[in-house]
């Protein structure tokens, strides 16, 4: 009998020590994968933001269940802002746990310690645990600093959850580089410069070359930028989050990146028409909707 979604929203855990579990054995997984973990020939779902909105992920791993052999890459951004992040992530990390190799989780840029600061995810673990939350919230910043950054499947599209990275150099940087970073960076500040850049830089088409993102970190990088980039390491589609969109996904750069929001409630706004990417392995991709 296949596994029911019902299977893992029961056995979520609800201990520290349970959680502790889990996390040790995701980490050690985690810390197996490469920086870009390559995809052989298979249907995939894209999966983009889902900040807490755990129904939303209940949604993506029922379509999971039903279809055989396909793998299921999320972008990032599990945890902040929305209402159960905590069972988000858990759930995300036991499916992790007993399908290693089908279930893809990349680190987005709320996978870190000033972020969850900031935007929830501490809070949310000291109302649940009181003074013993410090202890969970540290195993959680470990866990987060060895997630993969990156995706690149069999017939060139390149996931990642913010943005290609800028050189400072006339040529684009190649995915060697990417492939040769070191992860285990819990806090921004000790990210080095590409790792930083794949987690918060953004497309802009209004814009040539690359100028200091509005954020505060990263950069914002127009056509000239991303059309290098994509030559130079033979990349057919870039597919990001990292934006929220009311109609869940956005096009850029001739529809060469596409960009998706798979929240289907995101704290100011409500009712998106969230998105995934299903990409087939006659090489078509697919915008559809999560809620559907």
């Amino acid at each position: 009998m296949s596994p029911q979604v019902k299977d893992y929203t029961k056995n979520i855990p609800k201990t520290i020590s349970e959680i502790q579990d889990l996390l040790e054995d995701v980490r050690t997984l985690f810390k197996k994968e490469p920086n870009i973990i390559h995809i052989s020939k298979t249907p995939c779902l894209f999966i983009g933001d889902t900040h807490g909105d755990f129904s939303a992920s209940q949604k993506v791993v029922e379509r999971f269940f039903k279809e055989e052999n396909m793998k299921l890459i999320f972008l990032g951004d599990y945890v902040d802002r929305g209402a159960f992040q905590l069972e988000n992530v858990l759930f995300l990390f036991l499916l992790k746990r007993d399908f290693p190799k089908k279930i893809i989780l990349l680190r987005g840029n709320h996978e870190e310690e000033e972020m969850n600061y900031s935007y929830g995810f501490q809070s949310v673990l000291q109302q649940k645990f009181g003074r013993e939350y410090s202890m969970i919230f540290a195993e959680f910043q470990n866990t987060f600093a060895h997630l993969p950054l990156s995706v690149l499947t069999w017939n060139h599209i390149f996931g990642v959850h913010g943005g290609i990275p800028i050189s400072t150099k006339n040529e684009a940087i190649h995915l060697d580089e990417i492939a040769q970073l070191k992860r285990g960076a819990i806090n921004l500040q000790d990210f080095d410069f590409i790792t930083a850049q794949l987690l918060w830089n953004d497309p802009k088409e209004e814009i040539q070359g690359a100028v200091p993102s509005g954020r505060g970190i990263g950069f914002y990088f127009g056509s000239d930028k991303f059309q290098q980039f994509i030559d130079y390491n033979n990349i057919r589609v870039v597919i990001r989050s990292h934006e929220v969109f009311q109609k869940g996904y956005k096009y850029f750069f001739n529809k060469k990146l596409i960009s998706i929001f798979s929240a289907l409630n995101y704290v100011y706004l409500q009712g998106i028409h969230a998105k995934m990417v299903k990409l087939e392995t006659d090489d078509t991709l697919e915008i559809i909707n999560i809620a559907s």
